[in-house]
């Protein structure tokens, strides 16, 4: 369907045949491929594929297709999305996890956004693709009470009481 895969930057198959040279390519270069499934009809629906995966620097990138257009537009793109780089996270601890959008492909953008992304800052804006990101460290807050007792922040002038740090 080419509607379908005007937006992908690898969609010049020419049959069944090429993709799957395609495919045992990327799994050569040790890729992972998600298959995405309709889990009352066990039919599928697309596939997420994360690449460039750098152990070291605990990056990849991801990129997804729904080739299935009867179930486009009702969410699954970005709850799959989610629970694929979930998963990444928790078994390879890959904590930055990029993808690249068409920037007119808006509905893939929300969808994006949806699932965790956000637009990298350091991105120029005279290109047709945006690089999005999803940080789990970003999603991470520690409260501390390091100035408890110490003569700076929010105490500088006076000590807290035993009840007051409690309170807090």
């Amino acid at each position: 369907d080419k509607n379908n895969t005007k937006f992908i930057v690898e969609s010049n198959f020419k049959d069944l045949k090429d993709l799957k040279k395609y495919y045992k390519n990327q799994i050569k270069k040790k890729n992972i491929f998600f298959g995405i499934f309709e889990s009352k009809t066990n039919k599928h629906i697309g596939n997420i594929k994360f690449n460039k995966i750098n152990i070291i620097k605990k990056t990849a990138f991801v990129g997804i297709f729904l080739g299935n257009t009867s179930f486009q537009n009702k969410s699954l793109g970005s709850k799959s999305l989610t629970t694929a780089c979930d998963q990444i996270y928790k078994k390879l601890k890959i904590f930055k996890i990029y993808l690249v959008v068409v920037k007119k492909n808006v509905i893939a953008f929300n969808s994006y956004k949806n699932a965790g992304f956000y637009e990298c800052k350091n991105v120029k804006k005279k290109y047709k693709f945006q690089l999005l990101e999803r940080n789990y460290f970003l999603s991470k807050l520690t409260i501390g009470t390091a100035n408890f007792g110490e003569n700076y922040g929010i105490v500088s002038n006076r000590k807290l009481s035993r009840i007051e740090q409690n309170k807090i």
